[in-house]
């Protein structure tokens, strides 16, 4: 229904299919299977604030009151709008699924022309995801918003698929990407990759941007097969292992860092326990490894922090 800016299309038990233009600045595309296609526009952009726009679930699929999508399908020519055109922050959108999402299109919550930050996108599929689209969370006179993309577990390999244009995060549960690709995607977005198990670094990354990259996972974070090469340009870097926002029981875990060099230029250093399922063993081991938040001249240094749960045994 429509109500007060707010467009709420729910198909209990079948399909809930977009091919036009649907404009709202609360937009939520609902139902066991969500499909837009075509040329389909989905905007709750305005002047002053970007909007919402849940497809197919809320945040990670927590918010009991909204029914969550069994499959989500977006083709290549969909947009999906949730800017703030001249003033404001930008917007949120989220895309989810129980089983599989498949996103081609281009998503954008960009900060206004004239002031306010880049806003928040999530896109997930529980099962799986493939995520070959375009992400733009810039803002012209504000901070970058951020990108979430959080499967199962996340391998950091040259082998993971490079688009031609954007960003491709190819998965059936799992997603392999690779450092071109992470690259990609921080020119216009911090990136978070959340991982409800492991992540392996195993490709370089290299970037010009300022964006932040985080690595968050319920189990470890490792790098092997080195030497490798993590490298931002004033972006901070942070890397949580147990993180506590995964979906995942806890358990030993640790950073592990073979033969890796992080280098921030100015940027911060993060590596941290996290706290999930308040399990505290594991620990944080470099060999090889080398870690440098200074700037070329050394004008600037970012900070670097290393720290084990308070209750790590």
């Amino acid at each position: 229904g429509v109500e007060n800016g707010r467009i709420y299309l729910f198909a209990q038990e079948g399909t809930t299919e977009i091919t036009g233009s649907v404009e709202a600045s609360d937009i939520k595309l609902l139902g066991k299977e969500v499909l837009l296609k075509e040329q389909a526009i989905i905007d709750a952009s305005s002047d002053t604030q970007g909007g919402k726009v849940l497809i197919g679930g809320g945040y990670k699929g927590q918010d009991i009151d909204i029914p969550l999508a069994e499959h989500v399908l977006i083709d290549s020519e969909v947009q999906i709008l949730a800017d703030a055109k001249q003033t404001g922050n930008g917007g949120e959108i989220i895309i989810w699924s129980e089983e599989n999402t498949g996103f081609l299109g281009s998503l954008s919550a960009k900060g206004g022309d004239l002031s306010g930050d880049g806003g928040f996108i999530e896109v997930s599929g529980k099962k799986g995801l493939t995520f070959e689209g375009l992400v733009d969370l810039t803002a012209t006179h504000g901070k970058t918003g951020y990108l979430l993309i959080d499967p199962d577990n996340i391998n950091i390999i040259p082998t993971g698929t490079d688009p031609a244009t954007g960003q491709t995060f190819n998965t059936v549960g799992n997603v392999n990407i690779s450092g071109n690709n992470i690259s990609s995607a921080l020119n216009s977005a911090n990136l978070v990759l959340q991982a409800n198990l492991d992540i392996v670094i195993g490709d370089d990354i290299i970037n010009t941007s300022t964006n932040d990259l985080t690595l968050q996972a319920g189990g470890n974070i490792t790098s092997s097969g080195g030497p490798f090469t993590l490298q931002l340009n004033g972006g901070d870097f942070t890397a949580i292992f147990n993180d506590a926002g995964a979906a995942n029981s806890g358990g030993a875990a640790s950073f592990v860092a073979n033969n890796l060099k992080i280098n921030t230029f100015g940027g911060k250093i993060v590596i941290q326990q996290g706290s999930l399922g308040n399990s505290f063993q594991g620990g944080i081991l470099l060999t090889g490894t080398s870690l440098n938040a200074r700037t070329l001249l050394n004008v600037l240094n970012g900070p670097i922090e290393l720290s084990l749960n308070p209750n790590n045994n």
